[in-house]
Parts: structure tokens; sequence; C-alpha cells
């Protein structure tokens, strides 16, 4: 039926004698059924939250447990329209012309919103059955018409007057007559399968929602970011990993020029890094020099004093306190450091800092991924803002004295 259709139907034409709208639910009303089809859209609706809770439980990021009671109920909704949107469970409206009593509801279809109609001219109508809602012990009463092996029952609100609908009906020449019960085919209930669709839906929840706070309870460890590959390459003096084990390699190691370096590391026995712990990588951090020069016979041996040219004082403590590996990185000629040089990686949707290079010497131009001291400052100290993995880092560069001391 089209909308051309609907709107010259004779139902919006001609006057009506009598019309009401039927009581809403009045036919799952008189099944007796309302909580189990009530509790079994309840154990849809919860067991399409366990379900959500289950595939969340394997995100490293889950949403809340609102969303899933939220998202649950596009689930249940498919079950509450087909126990309660079906043809034979909606209510319409009735009326009663001079010729026919007609009928029209709206239901939902597999995919759509289907609209019904009926029509029973009074001649055609064999039977017609009122029953009170005394006898149905509801508020509402009903009117069951039968003829030609069809029948149909209509509901009848308590603002209906009963005498008024017989005198209509009966000058129409149907002789209505009251009825002790509606027929079975309209009072036949779904089986009480209530209790066991509820357990199954609990079930279901509670599986998702053990798993999930397990996932959130126990989150999985960090793994080690994603960095951008490729870093700039940066022109100057090379940037050396050392620990000298005594003043003689110290002075050695600064007279070399780069020529002589593998002369250098030939001729000496002694260590140039500090031994590393046992189970601990010798590369710490990918890219940068190596902490052991290839070739040279490692001997362990405890830090020595820094280099003559390099301020002494109090070495600063690794985040997360003592203990570890104990590192330097330092200029061979003394210069402070006056610049870092950066890697940026991402773990879980954030930013993080992967690691950072000191920089003695200024670049002849801009290089990518560096901060740079102001002329006349250098590094002083270092803010680093981290929980699993370091967030944020903020150098701090303070002025230089005439003696290259920090004010």
């Amino acid at each position: 039926m089209g909308l051309k259709d609907v709107l010259t139907k004779e139902l919006w034409k001609s006057p009506a004698l009598l019309q009401w709208s039927e009581p809403w639910l009045f036919r799952i009303l008189l099944r007796r059924d309302l909580w189990v089809r009530l509790s079994i859209v309840a154990a849809a609706w919860l067991a399409a939250v366990g379900v959500l809770l289950m595939l969340f439980s394997v995100n490293q990021n889950p949403p809340g447990i609102s969303t899933a009671l939220g998202l649950g109920l596009v689930g249940a909704s498919p079950v509450a329209l087909l126990l309660f949107g079906r043809v034979k469970h909606t209510s319409g409206s009735c009326q009663l012309r001079k010729d026919k009593l007609m009928w029209h509801s709206t239901s939902v279809g597999l995919l759509s919103i289907r609209g019904n109609w009926s029509e029973w001219n009074y001649h055609d109508i064999r039977k017609c059955e009122v029953i009170p809602s005394q006898r149905l012990g509801h508020r509402f009463s009903v009117m069951v018409v039968s003829g030609d092996g069809q029948h149909q029952m209509f509901g009848l609100p308590a603002s209906v007057d009963l005498k008024k609908l017989a005198s209509i009906l009966a000058k129409n020449g149907v002789t209505p007559v009251a009825g002790k019960r509606a027929p079975v085919a309209y009072t036949q209930g779904l089986a009480p399968v209530w209790f066991g669709s509820l357990l199954a839906g609990l079930i279901v929840a509670g599986a998702g929602y053990g798993l999930n706070s397990k996932n959130a309870s126990h989150p999985p460890p960090s793994a080690v970011p994603r960095f951008d590959p490729g870093q700039p390459e940066i022109t100057g003096p090379a940037i050396v990993d050392s620990f000298p084990s005594s003043a003689e390699h110290t002075t050695q190691n600064q007279n070399n020029e780069p020529g002589d370096t593998k002369q250098a590391g030939e001729s000496s026995s002694v260590s140039q890094g500090s031994p590393f712990a046992p189970g601990m990588p010798s590369d710490l951090f990918p890219g940068s020099p190596s902490s052991i020069i290839p070739g040279v016979t490692s001997t362990p041996s405890a830090p020595a004093s820094a280099p003559a040219s390099v301020a002494t004082g109090t070495d600063s403590e690794l985040l997360g306190g003592t203990g570890g590996v104990p590192f330097r990185t330092v200029s061979p000629d003394g210069n402070p450091v006056i610049g870092l040089q950066f890697r940026l990686g991402e773990w879980a949707g954030r930013g993080r800092v992967g690691g950072l290079t000191p920089l003695f010497d200024r670049p002849p131009a801009a290089v990518p991924n560096t901060v740079m001291a102001p002329v006349g400052y250098a590094l002083g100290s270092i803010e680093v803002d981290a929980s699993d993995l370091v967030n944020a880092v903020r150098p701090i560069f303070i002025k230089q004295n005439s003696d290259g001391t920090l004010n």
C-alpha cells in the first residue's frame, strides 16, 4: 500500500459512528506472559553485554563497562521487537462505520515497519461476542467477531460504552452476545522460560565481566616504543662514551688525532667503557656511539675520576634511584653540553621520548629533532615526566661564568 492509498483510504474520509484506540499491550496481557517476555529481553541484553566485555578484554585500552551496557541495548532490540512488535501483539485503532467495522495498526516486519488493515462488512459477521472486563480480570473488555472461517479480536478500553456499541451493531444487523472467556488462540502465552533465559544471560555477562576485570587489574607489560626510522647526522667532534681507568690513558686519548684512533685502540689493553651488569644489553641506546671500542680487550675496572678539563662535582642520579649500570657521555675536550638531540616514538596512542644524545658543539646548520642552548648557556639539569615510559623531557639551560662553570 503506497502513500497515496493511505491518504485516500476510506478510513480518513467518512465520519465514524464510533471510534476508539485499543488498550496498549492488551493482547500480551491476555496471554499473561508479560514478565516472561521482559525476562527474555533482559537475558538478551545481558548476553550482549557479556559478549562485548569479552571482546573488550583483549583490548589494550578497553572501553568502560558503561559502554558495554549501552551497546548491549542494540543486541536486545531485535529480541524486543520480535516479542512485542509483531502484528499479533500490537494494538491499533477501530472504527464503526455505517456498513463495516474497520481496524488499523502498525507493526514491525523483518526489515521494515508495516501498516496493517482489516475490514469486516456487517453482513459477513456471523457471530459477535463481547467479553466484559469483569470476566477477563483486566481494566479492558474485548470483542471477538467471526465469519467465513475467520475471526478477529478487538480491544475495548474502559472509555467505550458497551451499550452504545451493542446498539450500533444491532442497528446494522449484528447481534452481540456476552461471552465468558476469550478464545484460547488469544490467551495462550509463551512457556515459562524466564528463569533459564535469565540464568544464561547472567552466566555470559558474568564471564565477560570477569575477563574484563582481569584485564584491567593485570595490564600487559609495556613494550619498547616505535621510534622514527633514520636519525639526522650531526657534524662536529665525535661523541665518545668513556670511563677512563687511568689518567695516563686519558691523556693519550685526548692527544690522539682522528687519524690515529685505530693505532691508539690497538696499543691499549684498557677498556674504554665500564662493564655492564649481567643480562643487560651492551647497546642501551641504538644509534649512539658504542660503549666498547671494537678490537680492545675489555677488562673490568672501577670508574676513575673525570678528565681534568671537566669541572668536578656530584654525579646526577638516573631516574628511578641509584643502582644499575653507571654511565657517562662526555666530550673528549671537556666541553659542556649545549644541546640535545632527541628521538621520539609512540606507544599506546601517545607520543613518547625514546632517547637523548648530548651535543657539545653547535651544528653549522639547523638539524631536526635538536634543542640548543642560547649562546653563553649550557645544560644544567633535566626535568623528566615519566611513568612506565618517558612522556616528556624539559632541559634547563644555565648561564656560564667566564671560567666555564655554571652560574
